[in-house]
């Protein structure tokens, strides 16, 4: 009987700090209480996108403003990171197991995704010339491959399908929106820019839950106005822009970040908010526009790193 009652209690002990490592390792951000505070402010934001959208840009618009330049270069910045990143892993464990069919597959979508995040980064500068272009496109893209170097050497391992898992919701996360974004709802949308909405005569403000291209956009359209300008909902900056707070996810596997997982949710956070001002200032999104997107991109990372299971390591 005394066997018995010291096993149950060895027993709970264990679970008792089992329990006590799940909590402790579990990913902050991505906490219920978290998860629906964040909504919660996406969902105020389109509440008073809603209703000032107009009066919002028409007061924060300034063009030449250097910050609007740079979040006009650099918004699109994070998808560059996170695809160089996830790549690293995925190459990672092939070296380690050549016969590990899930990386290999997912490494070559990753590879796919890397082409079309650099792709759209390289055109952000199409307009700039000389050597400054290349001084940043080439920092850019440098300073994406050290830290998929770096995350590449000091990756641990020891727990492949969770180092797998995190690389699928990191590609995944930001494939979501980037399809969902650029590929189609931009497209459909039709909603047109305020900083061309401003200098256009016959061009209409369109409210955000109006979809689809007016007879008067299309006519604008046939008249050589670019199609891009009526590609303002959502935003694609601020949906790779919030792609970065995935990133956190590198906590868990790789030792030196054990202890950074709060640095990496504010650079996530402040890099979102950096972009979303900045694109109003650009006059290129309505502050609905970037809050749209930034939910996109949430939603994207809620949804695998639940389906992946990598909030918390007891749950591996």
């Amino acid at each position: 009987m005394q066997a018995a009652d010291l096993g149950s209690v060895n027993g709970d002990q264990e679970a008792e700090r089992k329990n006590k490592l799940m909590k402790t390792s579990e990913i902050r951000i991505l906490s219920k209480k978290n998860i629906l505070c964040v909504y919660a402010v996406l969902a105020a934001l389109m509440v008073i996108g809603t209703v000032a959208d107009f009066q919002l840009n028409t007061a924060l618009y300034h063009p030449a403003s250097a910050f609007a330049q740079i979040v006009s270069h650099y918004g699109l910045y994070p998808a560059v990171l996170c695809t160089y990143v996830s790549l690293a892993i995925f190459l990672k464990l092939i070296t380690r197991d050549v016969k590990d069919v899930v990386s290999i597959l997912c490494g070559l979508w990753n590879l796919y995704m890397c082409r079309s995040a650099t792709k759209e980064f390289i055109k952000l500068f199409n307009s700039d010339t000389g050597m400054v272009k290349y001084i940043q496109l080439g920092l850019g893209i440098a300073i994406a491959v050290i830290c998929a170097a770096a995350v590449f050497v000091k990756l641990d391992t020891s727990d492949r399908r969770t180092c797998r898992r995190i690389a699928m919701t990191i590609l995944f996360a930001f494939s979501f929106q980037y399809i969902l974004i650029n590929k189609g709802l931009k497209g459909l949308w039709g909603r047109p820019r305020f900083r061309t909405l401003i200098v256009t005569d016959g061009m209409e403000f369109t409210p955000w839950y109006c979809p689809g291209l007016t007879e008067g956009a299309k006519a604008l359209i046939q008249s050589g106005i670019s199609v891009k300008e009526f590609q303002s909902f959502p935003s694609g900056h601020a949906g790779c822009a919030s792609c970065l707070i995935t990133l956190v996810c590198l906590c868990r596997v790789v030792p030196s970040l054990k202890k950074r997982e709060t640095l990496l949710t504010t650079i996530g956070i402040c890099w979102a908010l950096l972009t979303i001002i900045g694109r109003m200032v650009a006059g290129a999104h309505f502050l609905t526009d970037v809050t749209a997107a930034t939910c996109i991109g949430w939603t994207g990372f809620v949804l695998f790193a639940k389906l992946f299971a990598i909030g918390h390591a007891g749950k591996e």
